[in-house]
């Protein structure tokens, strides 16, 4: 997506939106851009961050990203023998990069970094089942719903998915840029969590943290259970956090970037998900339904694991 950058703010173009656009016109406004000088503006800021328009107004720009799967096209992931729909794209964040992984029932796949560059790379598996092993005849392991397991660069793991159905994954990459990060290995279903001391209590729900800084890894990876008919206040000002909800109606509100507040219902079902990526520690309200929601989050940099939330005098938890 291509992005131009006006009065020190990012806003998306509204035809900026295909490479095999050579040139955009917008007759409102009477701008004629190149497409070799978007091209530039958008290697320019690389770096920072793309926001969402909206087709209603579209230089109104959002700071939150949020991500509808059933919206995404179907893309072959950076390790080619997955395929799958992307939810957080290397030009919107540098820290890592997050898709959802359909592999077909009976299918087997490697549990591997990319081929292109070395990442830790962490796997939970939403629905589905099937047996992993690990590498040098080692003992195998079961993985179903609600595990986690996650592999320094230079580990590779092989899944069979079960002949009785399908399986979603949801997958994240981070590059592997230190050797402290060499050689770990994790494996832990949410049962091994609940109840324990990496099952924190926010108030209106649960934080099951799966990998926390002590673990070695470079982020960690939650599920999180946020109680029926409850609204929560929250803003993480030491992580970035990306949220993924797999089950329940859940609304994110958070503010524009002209002081208003706007929000997203999530698009749930057994196929699908919703994304919040809170790219810029932005200050949110999480509304439930009627019924528990669940979402996968994922933090940067990693927690320690017994963060809990505080309240400041506006009403909002943070830590």
């Amino acid at each position: 997506m291509m992005c131009l950058r006006v009065d020190n703010r990012l806003k998306v173009h509204p035809l900026a939106l295909s490479p095999s656009v050579h040139r955009v016109n917008q007759s409102k406004t009477g701008v004629s851009i190149g497409y070799r000088a978007l091209t530039s503006a958008c290697s320019i800021i690389n770096s920072a961050r793309c926001f969402y328009f909206s087709q209603r107004n579209p230089w109104r720009y959002f700071k939150m990203i949020f991500t509808h799967s059933c919206n995404q096209p179907t893309i072959q992931l950076p390790n080619s023998a997955l395929s799958g729909v992307n939810l957080i794209p290397g030009s919107d964040y540098k820290g890592y990069s997050m898709y959802e992984a359909r592999i077909d029932a009976a299918q087997t796949v490697p549990l591997t970094s990319p081929e292109d560059k070395a990442c830790v790379h962490y796997y939970y598996f939403i629905t589905g089942s099937g047996k992993c092993e690990r590498e040098g005849g080692k003992e195998g392991y079961d993985v179903g719903p609600d595990h986690v397991v996650a592999l320094s660069s230079n580990i590779t793991h092989t899944l069979k998915v079960s002949a009785e159905g399908a399986m979603r994954v949801l997958v994240v990459y981070y590059p592997d840029v230190t050797v402290a990060y060499k050689s770990l290995e994790l494996v832990k279903s949410l049962s091994d969590l609940v109840g324990t001391e990496r099952d924190i209590s926010f108030g209106n729900g649960n934080s099951r943290r799966f990998t926390v800084k002590k673990d070695g890894f470079p982020l960690t990876i939650t599920n999180t259970r946020v109680m029926a008919s409850t609204s929560s206040k929250q803003e993480y000002k030491n992580q970035i956090e990306a949220a993924y909800y797999i089950a329940g109606t859940m609304t994110y509100h958070w503010q524009d970037g002209d002081g208003g507040w706007t929000g997203e219902q999530t698009k749930v079902d057994k196929k699908n998900g919703t994304n919040y990526f809170m790219n810029m520690h932005d200050k949110h309200e999480m509304v439930a339904s009627d019924n528990d929601c669940f979402c996968i989050c994922v933090f940067n940099p990693a927690l320690t694991g017994n963060e809990i939330h505080n309240y400041g005098k506006d009403g909002f938890s943070s830590y």
